[in-house]
């Protein structure tokens, strides 16, 4: 006897109709990172022919229409390639795609399908009682769908675990070139490969214990949900995210940014710490080969606390390290060595190490109680109050609240410079 039409069905429905929507509006987007939103499209376009393929099971249309049996298990191993490629599109700026190696990925869901031949060949009618009977998995069919299973998990698990790798490359990448991480961390994307990490083990997991218990279908029911909630959160994000890389250019010219140059330096112009001599004898693996040399590096290191001190480029939002660089005339990868050898800092702490101390200075000014706490955030630099207050915590070990209500003008302080 069929199963009573429930609420199983119906969100399955719904959630296919919002990835098809979804799929067709990224496939229709012709600004932004064009090709990461195909990515996200196809994988969208994949998880609504999934949620599909769940409903036909759960509803058992599968013994009205058996020409339908077996169409989606084959699709089922472009899941990992498409994420994987889609977090490398959002991450890797000058990511070289060969055509060859690109398809090579997704020559699992080739061999699956020739695999699947002789079933696909079958009569409706045995079709249709092979596929009730393994309940869309073949298991009265053929003994060897089982460890192919088992693979198209293990191959998932692989390209999660790759894509969060790059995700890791990523934020250390961010930090050395942005000053402001907002809306480009891509956090939203790693929450979602650790889910999927961990829906993919419970998924194996439960596969296992279904074979000893009787609770097949009510994982079938779950892990379908759960693809129907990630549509409504890649989809919303991915639409979202702008494109990282765009703006990063070193060739373009800042808005409002004058070029520093040696001479003109002044003596009293203050320079930020450098490390110890100790610290500096030790250059690091990462710039063994670099051409930059020790004077040309000094010299750099003038120039950039000197621009900091009169141009203060850090108070404008959008800054980023090829921005500054060109600012200085010198490569970003030149200026990032300076920074990361001479302050052991990132582009990233840097730039906002400066933004905090502008931010205390307008704090304890006698005209502070007429301006908010986001008024003067964003006069320092920042573009949200929530990196403000991650930054200023960091930096000092309160927030600006904090520090405002601790703070008398008639008993501050000189406000050091970032060291």
């Amino acid at each position: 006897m069929e199963p009573a039409f429930n609420l199983m069905p119906v969100l399955l429905l719904f959630g296919a109709v919002q990835g098809l929507f979804f799929s067709l509006v990224l496939f229709r987007i012709q600004t932004g990172n064009l090709f990461a939103n195909r990515l996200l499209a196809s994988l969208l376009l994949l998880f609504t022919i999934g949620l599909v393929d769940g409903f036909f099971s759960v509803t058992y249309a599968f013994v009205r229409h058996p020409f339908l049996i077996g169409i989606y298990w084959p699709l089922q191993f472009a899941y990992g390639p498409l994420f994987y490629f889609y977090v490398k599109s959002l991450t890797v700026p000058k990511w070289n795609r060969d055509r060859l190696i690109f398809f090579a990925h997704f020559l699992p869901v080739i061999l699956f399908a020739v695999y699947l031949i002789p079933f696909y060949l079958l009569d409706a009618d045995r079709k249709a009682r092979a596929w009730y009977f393994g309940h869309s998995h073949l298991r009265n069919f053929a003994v060897g769908i089982h460890p192919i299973e088992a693979v198209g998990i293990l191959q998932l698990i692989g390209y999660l675990v790759l894509a969060l790798r790059l995700l890791t490359q990523h934020s250390k990448s961010i930090r050395q070139n942005f000053s402001s991480l907002e809306n480009i961390s891509l956090s939203w994307l790693r929450t979602v490969v650790v889910a999927g990490l961990l829906l993919a083990c419970m998924y194996a997991f439960f596969a296992v214990l279904s074979q000893f218990f009787v609770i097949y279908e009510e994982i079938a029911y779950i892990n379908n949900l759960l693809v129907a909630i990630a549509i409504y959160a890649m989809a919303y994000k991915g639409i979202r995210q702008p494109r990282i890389f765009a703006d990063v250019d070193a060739s373009r010219p800042a808005e409002k940014t004058t070029r520093i140059t040696a001479h003109s330096l002044t003596p009293e112009v203050p320079l930020c710490r450098t490390q110890s001599s100790e610290q500096e004898k030790v250059p690091s693996d990462k710039y063994r080969k670099s051409a930059l040399t020790g004077d040309r590096s000094e010299n750099i290191f003038a120039r950039l606390s000197a621009l900091m001190e009169k141009e203060k480029p850090h108070l404008e939002t959008g800054l980023t390290l090829p921005m500054l660089a060109n600012m200085l005339d010198v490569s970003p990868h030149h200026l990032s060595q300076v920074m990361n050898s001479k302050l052991n800092k990132t582009f990233f702490d840097y730039v906002n190490e400066h933004r905090v101390v502008e931010a205390k200075k307008m704090l304890t000014a006698p005209e502070s109680g007429r301006f908010s706490i986001l008024g003067i955030a964003m006069d320092a630099g920042f573009n949200s109050k929530s990196a403000f207050y991650t930054a200023f915590k960091k930096h000092t070990g309160m927030t600006p609240t904090q520090f405002k209500d601790r703070s008398k003008p008639s008993e501050i302080k000189a406000i050091e410079d970032p060291h």
